[in-house]
């Protein structure tokens, strides 16, 4: 996201590691390199049951509350505005999508929660590489994202108290403007919102470490592709890189029966799609699922 909107929105700004991890399938890792792009998915359609709905129930309240102190008439109309796009009904019509990375690349965790059996690699990207990347692909002028999740509930209480306020001032000026309280109202919270929700996270999934890429469209529709999943389509849209080069130079493979078998064949498949300088090595955890 550029420095202008995150200082708008008053975002958090966090400091990329040198490197962020993205745990995928053979599947997975075969779509990276024939398609040259990384797959952003609806968040809505993500493993967690709570996501997205974990960051409404915290700021529901929250809004709630400014409704109750808050003295000013059309500020109170703002803030329930904001409480009635909070509902279910209402929010449901709004998508982030997002590509998940950790700080750490080889996690039993990640290995046991994100991959199957024998089937798991951790892809080593450069940060900065990867935004710069990105921003030459086919969502070039649409603002993204990429941020640490937050898991302390006071820590994400303020976050989202933030966003509020801010949402209110600037509205404010706005409507006094001319521009109606419902366009503003959107515009300066429904928005920064949907960059901040997928980022609260419950507290069970500290150890991930995730950060995340956020993308949001106001309509998807013509770049929105579908990927089968466990038990329906899951919508996503992909983040091309440019002809370049790849923005990663290292896999780790994930516990396999055939360890050595496994890295020869990868290294073969990362020369034939043009990643020649890329590391490959296993993990080091002593962990067996088949």
């Amino acid at each position: 996201m550029s420095e202008r909107l995150e200082e708008i929105f008053k975002l958090p700004k966090d400091t990329p590691p040198k490197a962020l991890y993205h745990y995928t399938s053979r599947e997975g890792l075969l779509g990276i390199l024939k398609e040259r792009a990384i797959w952003a998915t609806d968040i809505m359609c993500l493993n967690d049951s709570m996501e997205f709905t974990y960051a409404v129930e915290i700021a529901r309240p929250l809004a709630l509350e400014m409704i109750n102190n808050c003295t000013d008439e059309q500020e109170k109309n703002g803030y329930r505005m904001i409480s009635s796009l909070l509902e279910e009904r209402n929010i449901g019509q709004f998508r982030s999508y997002i590509v998940s990375f950790s700080e750490e690349g080889d996690l039993l965790s990640q290995w046991r929660g994100y991959t199957r059996a024998g089937d798991g690699y951790a892809i080593e990207f450069n940060p900065d590489i990867l935004e710069q990347l990105i921003r030459t692909n086919i969502l070039e002028n649409k603002e993204f994202y990429l941020a640490k999740c937050r898991y302390v509930l006071n820590e994400q209480k303020k976050i989202v108290e933030e966003v509020l306020e801010n949402a209110r001032k600037i509205s404010k000026t706005e409507v006094e403007a001319g521009i109606p309280i419902y366009a503003a109202i959107v515009k300066n919270f429904l928005i920064p919102f949907l960059f901040i929700a997928p980022l609260i996270k419950h507290p069970t999934f500290k150890q991930e470490q995730e950060w995340r890429l956020i993308a949001f469209l106001a309509d998807a529709t013509n770049i929105l592709q579908f990927k089968p999943g466990k038990s329906m389509l899951i919508p996503y849209i992909s983040f091309k890189f440019d002809e370049t080069g790849l923005p990663f130079n290292k896999i780790i493979l994930g516990p396999n029966p055939h360890p050595e078998l496994n890295r020869r064949v990868v290294l073969e498949l990362l020369d034939k799609y043009g990643a020649t300088n890329a590391v490959c090595t296993s993990s080091s955890i002593p962990y067996r699922d088949w």
